[in-house]
């Protein structure tokens, strides 16, 4: 397949003022996205310093705008802060080697520099810290923040293979972790079931430490053996909210991101099960999951969770979010809760998983499962066996295998499941199968495929098959760039005819073949694509959009 001209990069700075043409009913808000470029409000602070890696000096320097330190690890030995006197580090574009580095309380590191002018842009001046594979990048602080770097290479074999916050709480915006991981843990048993792994192949949260995560891109980190490709979270037991306030992971794009990568042994594949939550796992541990993307992430060693895992009583709040494309090799394609967690999993849209159904609930598990759109996936809907749930009030529509599947054959302990106020249409095999008889089903609309006959108004699944000349990705942002083809038929913008929209692709799911990803933006006849939907092979692939329309009003997107 040919390159497209147009760089992703380019293509994005120029997309990004574009409006969504409609409020999504459920999923992420595209524009609250990412890494974006803010200024510093340099006022807060009683002391600023500025490092630049090939104009600085540590020697010479002196921290100051002319005569700037050469590495942050020397700026942070200088830094004397105190809550009255807080420091803010601007950080000039350049490759900074970075090995277990640890942050400062009360100082706040800012990359996106350029030296000597310092202007500020995130794009233009990729500031980048790398640790080459040596161990992990950084070490969390309280009261610290970190805002507008490139973190790469980190690689460590206890948890936190970019960052280790164990008991600290910084603040992390706008940066991109990129090809972070953590390796297998020393004495893992092979052949054993259930194992800790080294867990947080990005960000590992321990003890009770709350973050704030909010704007960044977490692409292609991964677990060799554990949980959390991205972010793990786990503490001894739970703590109240009110007691201690839970970690915020918000606005983030989780792309490609993937566990149990060494554990591939066709022998003992189907023996580990200790890399749950491709993207974010949890265990005895809260968070408020809000506002984010979670595309193509993978649960590898026939784990659980393509996208966020809960354990032993971890209840976050997962809300308006939207997940496309994820898998797990055994349960729970995008979302999986055990053991006495319970999730509030609210207004979020799910679409193209793979596993044992999108949502799935066992062992003991709980959910409360509301408002939410399911369409267009392979597993299926929601499965809950030996759990409970509360399922109210939820889309599930031309999924690609059950809409709802209960039983609970092994808990009558718990309070009796409740299905109440859904709509259910359209799936292939059934629409509701309940194995025993204590589900409670209340003002449900369940709808099986009826072709030829008309029925009540509902949500439609549009499909349009759209073909490309040219794709490219960037492992950088986890994004696709597609050129259209020209076409008899006038698709791509070249010709005269019937045209696919301009804005309003903004947030449409779009399949190439196994591969979903979600539409970002849209500039004449090129797409960015959150995910990798590259062609194989040289012919011209065709990209299917999938349009979930609701009647009498916006799109589910």
């Amino acid at each position: 397949m040919r390159h497209a001209v147009l760089s992703i990069a380019a293509l994005l700075s120029v997309l990004a003022p574009l409006a969504s043409t409609s409020v999504p009913p459920s999923g992420a808000d595209l524009d609250a996205l990412g890494p974006r470029t803010g200024a510093v409000d340099l006022a807060a602070y009683r002391v600023v310093r500025y490092v630049a890696p090939y104009r600085g000096s540590d020697s010479q320097g002196d921290g100051s705008r002319t005569r700037p330190w050469a590495t942050v690890r020397y700026a942070l030995t200088r830094a004397n802060a105190t809550s009255e006197r807080r420091w803010a580090v601007l950080v000039a574009a350049g490759t900074y080697r970075t090995v277990a580095l640890p942050l400062r309380p009360y100082v706040d590191l800012f990359g996106g520099f350029s030296a000597p002018g310092w202007e500020r842009d995130l794009q233009r001046f990729r500031t980048v810290l790398d640790a080459a594979g040596r161990d992990r990048l950084l070490i969390g602080a309280n009261h610290a923040r970190l805002d507008g770097f490139v973190l790469r290479g980190g690689r460590s074999r206890t948890p936190g293979g970019a960052l280790l916050c164990d008991r600290t709480s910084p603040t992390l915006t706008n940066n991109t972790f990129v090809n972070n991981g953590t390796r297998t843990p020393t004495g893992y048993l092979q052949g054993v079931l259930h194992q800790i792994g080294t867990e947080g192949g990005a960000v590992a949260c321990l003890n009770y430490a709350a973050p704030r995560i909010q704007g960044n891109i977490f692409v292609g980190n991964t677990t060799e053996v554990g949980g959390g490709g991205a972010i793990g979270l786990r503490s001894q037991s739970v703590r109240p909210r009110e007691e201690i306030p839970p970690p915020i992971i918000a606005e983030n794009l989780f792309i490609g991101n993937r566990t149990g990568i060494a554990d591939t042994d066709p022998d003992r594949k189907k023996q580990g099960r200790s890399s749950n939550g491709a993207a974010i796992s949890l265990s005895n541990a809260l968070a408020d999951i809000e506002g984010n993307v979670f595309v193509q992430n993978r649960a590898g060693g026939n784990s659980d969770a393509g996208g966020i895992y809960c354990e032993y009583e971890s209840s976050p709040r997962i809300a308006r979010n939207t997940f496309v494309g994820n898998s797990a090799e055994d349960d729970g394609g995008a979302i999986y809760s055990m053991k006495l967690s319970e999730p509030h999993i609210v207004e979020n849209l799910f679409s193209g998983h793979r596993g044992g159904a999108t949502v799935r609930l066992s062992k003991d598990g709980r959910a409360r499962i509301e408002r939410n759109v399911f369409f267009a996936n392979p597993a299926g809907g929601v499965g809950c066996g030996n759990s409970w749930m509360l399922l109210a009030e939820n889309t599930l529509v031309h999924n690609g295998a059950v809409g709802i599947f209960y039983s609970n054959r092994a808990t009558d302990y718990l309070k009796p499941s409740t299905v109440r106020g859904n709509l259910v249409r359209g799936h292939t095999t059934a629409q509701v199968t309940a194995e025993t008889p204590d589900l409670v089903q209340e003002g449900n609309r369940i709808e099986p495929p009826s072709p030829g006959r008309t029925r009540t108004p509902g949500p439609e699944l549009r499909i349009r098959r759209v073909p490309i000349e040219a794709a490219r990705h960037d492992p950088l942002t986890g994004t696709t760039l597609l050129r259209l083809a020209a076409s008899p038929a006038g698709v791509g913008a070249q010709r005269p005819g019937p045209q696919i929209g301009g804005d309003d692709l903004r947030g449409i799911v779009a399949r190439l073949g196994e591969r979903f990803g979600l539409v970002r933006a849209r500039h004449g006849g090129e797409w960015v694509v959150f995910g990798d939907l590259r062609g194989d092979g040289p012919f011209i692939p065709t990209v299917e959009l999938l349009d979930l329309e609701l009647p009498g009003g916006p799109r589910a997107r």
